[in-house]
């Protein structure tokens, strides 16, 4: 409570204690309903006419406190890493201590205890998919790269269902390879099955780009017209996999894509203290199950439990062999 206001008050009712002031002309001058007036004169009393019986005392902890524990969890988290935003934080705390905290509580204490800092990194939700009708149908695919771990330049690539929203695979690794692909896709099928679709960009690995203009190839017109295929498509073509670009009527999956890319940025990567890549990809697996049980099936429609197998695909064939596919 403010200082001059305390002052103010214990003048006042010094001298309705004397029989100098009546407890109307005191509710008058403070601008305080007459009920509260007397409510304050019998604390007045009751602390032996001092000032300090004028400062709110709470006399019981709050109802919704939280321990010190979940307290000194908050400053740690922000301690550690001041680059965290408040809701990161929040979603940390909730994951390890099994709590419901809200992202106001957490800054709340922050500024209480004065580390409170605005953060520079606002974390925004990924773009919500939910076009295909079953978990599986359709699956879209990206990549990132940047120098994250202790300025060493590495790839990250993820595939995303295009229903759920999940992320269904992912890996940190050296270099954005072919080889590197069709691992995190052999990955995919192995563990769901044969599913329905996979959109892509025009990155080479997926698709031979080129437009005659070169002083220096005639290319042939099946290479000009997209119909060359790349080791991947080859694959996929093997397995009955479409493999489709992001076209008009996929556009939504490959916003869905670059969203939930900058979402791993700003909650995972910047929370990283590790500068191995093995090390970063293998915490990675396991925020990616954080991850599908947190933020999505977030949608209208959608499944809120994830499955085990895909809805809409089919198991491998006992004939088909991986090892002469990939």
């Amino acid at each position: 409570m403010d200082v001059k206001l305390v002052n103010e008050r214990y003048g006042i009712f010094s001298l309705v204690s004397r029989g100098l002031l009546s407890q109307k002309q005191s509710a008058e001058r403070l601008g305080l309903s007459l009920s509260h007036v007397k409510l304050l004169l019998r604390r007045f009393r009751e602390g032996g006419y001092s000032k300090a019986s004028l400062y709110n005392k709470r006399q019981h902890p709050a109802w919704n406190r939280y321990s010190d524990r979940i307290r000194r969890k908050v400053i740690e988290y922000w301690q550690k890493n001041q680059n965290l935003s408040i809701s990161l934080i929040t979603d940390l705390l909730n994951a390890e201590c099994e709590t419901k905290l809200h992202l106001t509580t957490v800054r709340n204490i922050l500024i209480e205890t004065g580390n409170y800092v605005r953060s520079e990194h606002k974390r925004k939700l990924p773009i919500n998919c939910n076009s295909s009708k079953t978990f599986g149908e359709t699956f879209g695919i990206g990549f990132c790269s940047n120098t994250w771990l202790n300025e060493h330049y590495i790839h990250l690539t993820i595939v995303v269902d295009d229903h759920t929203g999940n992320i269904i695979a992912g890996h940190f690794m050296n270099s954005n390879s072919t080889y590197n692909t069709m691992l995190i896709l052999r990955e995919v099928i192995e563990k769901y099955g044969i599913f329905h679709m996979l959109c892509v960009d025009n990155n080479s690995i997926f698709r031979v780009v080129r437009y005659g203009n070169s002083r220096f190839f005639n290319y042939k017109d099946k290479i000009l017209n997209g119909d060359n295929f790349t080791e991947v498509h080859r694959a996929l073509n093997d397995l009955g996999i479409t493999m489709a670009p992001y076209n008009p009527a996929y556009l939504h999956l490959k916003r869905g894509v670059i969203s939930t890319l900058k979402f791993i940025k700003k909650s995972f990567i910047i929370s990283q203290t590790s500068h191995s890549l093995n090390n970063t990809d293998a915490e990675f697996q396991e925020w990616i199950d954080w991850y599908n049980a947190r933020f999505a099936n977030y949608a209208p429609g959608c499944a809120k439990a994830f499955p085990n197998e895909l809805l809409s695909a089919q198991k491998l064939p006992e004939k088909i062999n991986l090892e002469d596919v990939f």
